[in-house]
């Protein structure tokens, strides 16, 4: 049986793309003939051109802070070579002419990552991404951990959110609140799942990790993701990493820019004395590789994801506030990893019994 994924996996993006490969790899490992699907979403792939970002500013007015905003989307067509060599290596992945999606699919997943989010759109949805479009009618359609940000859902429509629903023979989301939002919208049921760099075992982690990374100085991994809120609180994060690295004789890798490979973001996290960090994935890796971990709560409305996963695996002490005084915590990963277990072993059942 042929499987076909959907999602994000052409953004400059390092937790789009493992993600991707994590999902990928955890469909393979029950059996199936597995394949990405090379679709190519329009807006998301503007926005990493470089000159295509050029004329999207161009005249706008922006608030304070625009130009290291420009920065790092430039630091991101940098990399873009790399994540190419990553995609290439990595992912089974399956074109089509005219970016169509490939009918010779007997089970399409869509997920995970912020699928259903307007922000990813520039305020708008891709129904592909709803699985609206056309197939063969003994094909499924199934979501997994499927994303969104908060006001996404409502900005469809109760209509247009049922019709699509419809496309869906099963259907889950990352975060309770989302699932929980969906059945108050329509009154549709969904599961809730791991996002799949949590779905996978450390031996899949393995594979792609750059072992000379365990011959470097001992380093604090830094990694600021911004959701335009306060561009200047990198700077001040980036003052506390300093001030711990300083007191222990740590070096600092700041993946921030994101010109490191795919595979050096995975290996930093593996062999970081501590990682301090305001990204999900970033969290995610900690947990994975059981770093001592700063998660930063920045309380703009989109730590949810982090939230969730700690509080879930017993980890509430990861989290720190924007004002924390830094110290390293100690975290009991024994009890994490066994809660972890059991949310793993029920979302590969969800695969397994929906596929």
């Amino acid at each position: 049986m042929k499987v076909g994924i959907l999602t994000f996996h052409r953004a400059l993006n390092y937790g789009a793309v493992l993600q991707c490969y994590a999902l990928q790899e955890s469909i393979k490992s029950l059996g199936y003939e597995t394949y990405v699907i090379d679709y190519i979403q329009p807006y998301i792939e503007q926005i990493y051109k470089l000159h295509g970002i050029r004329k999207f500013i161009s005249g706008i007015p922006f608030p304070k802070g625009i130009n290291s905003t420009i920065d790092r989307i430039k630091g991101r067509a940098l990399s873009k070579e790399r994540f190419e060599s990553f995609r290439s290596k990595y992912l089974s992945l399956i074109h089509e002419p005219q970016n169509k999606i490939p009918q010779a699919i007997d089970t399409y997943v869509i997920g995970s990552d912020q699928l259903w989010s307007c922000n990813c759109y520039g305020g708008s949805i891709d129904p592909i991404f709803f699985g609206n479009f056309n197939k063969r009618l003994s094909s499924k359609v199934i979501g997994y951990a499927i994303s969104t940000m908060d006001g996404s859902l409502e900005s469809v429509g109760k209509d247009n959110l049922k019709r699509y629903i419809s496309n869906f023979n099963a259907l889950s989301l990352r975060e309770q609140k989302y699932k929980e939002r969906l059945e108050s919208l329509i009154g549709v049921s969904a599961h809730v799942d791991l996002d799949p760099t949590l779905l996978v075992n450390e031996t899949v982690w393995e594979k792609i990790v750059n072992e000379n990374w365990s011959k470097k100085r001992p380093y604090i991994v830094l990694y600021y993701v911004s959701r335009d809120v306060d561009y200047d609180f990198y700077g001040e994060l980036k003052q506390k990493a300093f001030k711990v690295a300083k007191d222990n004789d740590w070096d600092i890798i700041d993946l921030t820019s994101q010109t490191y490979s795919v595979e050096d973001y995975v290996s930093a996290f593996k062999f970081a004395k501590c990682v301090i960090t305001t990204a999900f994935h970033a969290v995610a890796f900690s947990v994975i590789f059981e770093r001592p971990l700063c998660a930063v709560m920045l309380r703009d409305g989109e730590d949810g994801r982090s939230e969730n996963l700690l509080n879930a695996i017993g980890l509430e002490a990861a989290m720190v506030t924007r004002d924390f005084k830094l110290k390293i915590p100690q975290l009991n990963y024994k009890q994490a990893k066994e809660k972890l277990l059991q949310m793993r072993s029920e979302s590969m059942k969800y695969l397994q019994d929906n596929l």
